[in-house]
């Protein structure tokens, strides 16, 4: 999670207002209400989604720096990537 709280640091100190969580995946066939920028259908919910809403008075993109994030990264080629193999016990 070192990654959202550089994140939600910088956001702290630029004042913006922002909200954050896992998104709930819902059937909205029969959804009465309004929906919120934390609900998607059932259909994606293989995505596992958690999302930062930010607040934002103007209609363009908003470029957040957070600094370099070498010490929690790590470059990968296409190539590499391709070869990655995950296996999920239970």
């Amino acid at each position: 999670m070192v990654f959202n709280q550089r994140v939600l640091k910088r956001l702290t100190e630029l004042k913006l207002e922002y909200k954050i969580g896992l998104i709930e995946y819902i059937d909205f066939t029969n959804f009465e209400g309004r929906k919120t920028y934390f609900q998607k259908p059932l259909k994606f919910r293989n995505q596992n989604e958690y999302r930062i809403m930010i607040k934002n008075t103007i209609e363009q993109p908003m470029i957040i720096d957070i600094g370099s994030i070498k010490d929690i990264s790590e470059i990968y080629t296409v190539e590499e990537v391709k070869r990655v193999r995950v296996f999920v016990g239970i």
